[in-house]
């Protein structure tokens, strides 16, 4: 189920990339800045191309079990982190410091989402989370000379809001899921 949840996730995260690059690249700040658009846009599209592949394979491979579960973490990991590590670019001295609000507004929508999409499994919501929000408050704590407490603070308060909003959902998948195998053995 997770690699059916995950594939229309990666199709939102290129276009809310593109949507943002277009927005971005109106009010170009030279051609530095176009550099970075198209080096962003190169790695968003290559991580989604690697995550559609993955699950691909993960379905291929769905009669293996650990080798459908290795593609999956793989794509999300590769895809999330892409997006993670862009994220984090805008908070540090980069061209797209000067949009840091709308790209962390973008990623705590797609974290929300893909939160929800994920919330079937605990592992999967946390990986995505982690590689979605760990590399912005990497970037705050560690490399940024004046610290945001603020963008920390709203950062790590919307992890947890988001861990804990995913653990009734996952109960309830959980339950229909023991539910359909217990009417599936009693019809055989």
């Amino acid at each position: 189920h997770i690699a059916d949840r995950s594939l229309p996730g990666t199709f939102m995260y290129m276009a809310v990339w593109y949507c943002i690059a277009y927005l971005l690249y109106t009010d170009s700040e030279g051609p530095a800045f176009s550099q970075w658009i198209i080096a962003v846009s190169a790695v968003i599209t290559a991580a989604s191309i690697i995550r559609v592949a993955m699950i691909w394979l993960a379905k291929k491979y769905l009669a293996q079990a650990n080798i459908s579960q290795y593609c999956l973490i793989a794509g999300l990991t590769i895809s999330s982190l892409s997006w993670g590590g862009m994220a984090a670019c805008a908070f540090l001295d980069t061209p797209l410091s000067t949009h840091s609000e709308i790209i962390l507004l973008s990623t705590v929508g797609l974290c929300g989402g893909g939160a929800i999409s994920f919330s079937s499994s605990r592992f999967f919501t946390w990986l995505f989370l982690s590689c979605m929000l760990i590399p912005i408050l990497v970037v705050e704590i560690v490399f940024t000379q004046g610290m945001q407490i603020e963008i920390v603070m709203v950062v790590v308060v919307y992890f947890i809001g988001l861990l804990g909003a995913t653990k009734n959902p996952h109960r309830e998948y959980m339950s229909a899921l023991i539910s359909n195998f217990q009417l599936e053995e009693i019809s055989n």
